[in-house]
């Protein structure tokens, strides 16, 4: 461990995806804000042997931590991370628009050779694909090439120079006149917890029990990614101090 600026460790952070044998990662103290929170959640997203992260006394703030619920909640093998210490800090948000999976569209001011960029970049490809939508229809990219995905499920994108990059929001259609539940479909950019990760985002909320400031943060920043099934959100009222917030 060891406590550098804050931004340092972004290139050693990005490098992560191609260290396959990565079975517990221990970056404690090392002043991961939620720019490095995006750019692991990027590499790490399907990384195959990742079970464990101890991301404890890093000012992630809430964005981080919807970055780390999304990375818990995705395909990739993590299990769980070790989160204490990170719940009260947003400082030194930049003037740039930050993701946001749940309302991604906008434009974005790229600088490539910062990594966090080239991981928003990424992100917002793979949020397209999500959407089932096409590169060309989701993003303006400003006459650079739009990012192309590599047969092994990478994405590849500039290394230099700038742009003012725009996430396209798909439009809902309204000719179904009265079709409540399609429009509100369209509309949900929110994700679903896999089936085969409710039981570790449930532990990963009890390891809060007690602590209800953390388990209140914790409820508010899922709940901005998250759609849950009424019986996933009663598995977080149990506890009758919070059992308001989760509702």
């Amino acid at each position: 461990r060891c406590c550098p600026s804050r931004g340092a460790m972004a290139p050693l952070l990005e490098d992560l995806s191609g260290v396959q044998g990565l079975k517990f990662l221990d970056i404690a103290a090392n002043q991961i804000d939620y720019q490095a929170a995006l750019i692991l959640e990027d590499v790490l997203q399907h990384h195959p042997c990742l079970k464990k992260m101890n991301v404890s006394e890093n000012p992630l703030g809430v964005l981080g931590l919807r970055s780390l619920l999304r990375l818990l909640c995705s395909e990739g093998s993590l299990l769980a991370f070790d989160g204490g210490s990170i719940f009260d800090e947003d400082g030194h948000m930049e003037s740039d628009k930050a993701f946001r999976a749940s309302s991604p569209g906008g434009v974005y001011q790229l600088d490539f050779s910062k990594p966090y960029h080239r991981s928003l970049l990424r992100v917002l490809a793979k949020t397209a694909e999500r959407l089932r939508m096409q590169l060309p229809e989701a993003l303006t990219m400003g006459g650079l090439p739009l990012p192309e995905k590599a047969p092994d499920g990478t994405w590849t994108v500039p290394c230099r120079g700038a742009a003012k990059v725009r996430f396209n929001e798909r439009s809902v259609d309204l000719t179904e006149k009265w079709n409540f539940a399609s429009v509100l479909e369209q509309r949900s950019l929110r994700l679903r917890v896999p089936a085969r990760k409710q039981v570790q985002l449930l532990m990963q909320f009890s390891s809060l029990r007690c602590q209800i400031h953390e388990q209140v943060v914790f409820l508010n920043a899922l709940s901005k990614d998250f759609l849950l099934e009424p019986a996933q959100l009663l598995q977080f009222c149990w506890e009758k101090e919070i059992a308001e917030e989760a509702v």
